[in-house]
């Protein structure tokens, strides 16, 4: 499955996307619920204050950290 758009750089013109499996996507499906639920669990631990980019980015580098430790 190709995508072109009028509004893409050229880099992005000739971009070529895989196409995804019916497996794959029905398990996508499948996991909406699951992951709606965990993202109504940490909106209600945080009392409805939504996670911001810096404290993603900062989890994103502590995780990469720990990996990087062996933990």
């Amino acid at each position: 499955m190709s995508v072109k758009s009028e509004n893409m750089t050229p880099i992005e013109a000739d971009l070529v996307l895989p196409e995804i499996s019916e497996e794959v996507r029905r398990q996508a499906r499948e996991g909406i619920p699951e992951l709606r639920a965990l993202q109504e669990k940490i909106l209600a631990r945080r009392g409805g204050k939504p996670f911001t980019e810096e404290e993603l980015t900062a989890a994103l580098h502590e995780a990469r950290a720990a990996h990087d430790r062996g933990e």
